[in-house]
Parts: C-alpha cells; structure tokens; sequence
C-alpha cells in the first residue's frame, strides 16, 4: 500500500518521479471487497538511471554544471590573482591612492563572486526541477496508460522505504522503460542512434564546492 514516507532515491530528479508515482498510486480507487485486484511494481531508480530520457537529462544537466563551474573557476582565479598582488611586496610601493583603488577592487571583485556562486546555484536548480518535471510527466503518462490497458489497479514503488515487502506483485519496469524508450524516440530527432552513456549519478546542483 502507498505511505506518506519519502521514497529512498536521493537524486534530484529521482525524488521527483518518486513523489509523482505516489501520487498516481495513490489516485487509484482501493476497494478492500474488490476481487483479484492486480498490483504491480516499477523500480523508478532503474528507469531514472538507465532510460534514454534519464540518461539525457542527466548529460543536459552535467553539461551545464560544467560550464556554470569553469565560469566559477575563471572568476575564482581573477580573485586569486588580485589577492596575490595585495599581498605581494611590490604593493606596499603603490601610492596610498593606488592601494586603496586596489584594495576596493579586491572587494568587489570578491562580492561579484558571490553573487555569482548564488545566481548559479539557483540557476542549476532550476534548470533541475524542470528536466525533473519534464521526465516525471513523461514516466506518469506511460505508466497511465500501461496500466490501463493491462488492466493493473495498484502501482507500487518498488524500493523502501516506500514498500518493505511485496510478495506476488508483478515488477513492470521493463515494459515500463521500454514504453518509455519508445515514446521518446518518437519524439526526439536521431535518439535512437545517439544512446547517452550510463551516469555515474546526478551532479550536484552547487558547482562552487567542487
């Protein structure tokens, strides 16, 4: 049965899938005198981690990790660089003018980096939630429709602490990834030739702390 626990993945955009496949278990109508009810299960890590979308959504978000932290990396070492010239010798035989200009533009230098650091970190997240929004939409709707045309009253989330024990329940995440898979390659020009690489994880949205 569906709980109000969190579910166990810890990637962004697994908790994502995660609260919107409790959300359509959960919308199913339980009827405990309703015969031979079918209650199947679906592994939302397996199809996060290991589904075309998921692994494209997880190359898309890298790539702009990647290029928010060289940008971060460029302005760190600006300041770096400022620093080094304070704290050099040559820069006590600067006039008391020419420190002081210095001195502040080390000061603001270093205020911009922050704000920088900040505006990214919120852009990353962002740009998270909706690739998150966008696969979850996509998993829900295949998820719909598999069960309404095999027939299948209860969809489970297979992974605790969501569900300890399930004995009898049908794991459908194959079919589920393969509906998936196909749905997407419909849609996406040459995705059926350009296969993302498995992820090692999803990176993380503060590009400041590496």
């Amino acid at each position: 049965m569906m709980t109000g626990r969190p579910c166990a993945i810890t990637t962004g955009l697994g908790i994502g899938l995660c609260l919107g496949l409790m959300a359509l278990g959960s919308s199913v109508a339980y009827s405990p005198n309703a015969p031979q009810q079918v209650i199947v299960t679906v592994d939302l890590k397996a199809i996060l981690m290991n589904s075309l979308p998921g692994r494209a959504a997880q190359l898309k978000f890298k790539e702009h990790v990647t290029k928010a932290k060289a940008k971060i990396d460029s302005k760190t070492s600006e300041l770096k660089q400022l620093e080094k010239e304070i704290s050099s010798p040559g820069f006590m035989a600067l006039s008391q003018a020419e420190r002081r200009d210095k001195q502040r533009l080390f000061e603001k230098e270093k205020l911009d980096l922050k704000f920088l650091v900040d505006d990214t970190n919120k852009e990353l997240q962002d740009k998270q939630t909706r690739m998150m929004n966008s696969l979850t939409r996509q998993v829900r709707s295949v998820i719909e429709k598999i069960a309404k045309q095999k027939g299948y009253d209860l969809v489970l989330m297979n992974s605790p602490p969501s569900m300890v024990y399930s004995s009898g329940a049908t794991d459908v995440t194959a079919e589920v990834l393969s509906a998936l898979e196909s749905e997407w390659v419909k849609k996406v020009p040459d995705s059926s030739t350009a296969r993302p690489a498995p992820a090692g994880g999803s990176p993380s949205p503060s590009p400041a702390g590496n």
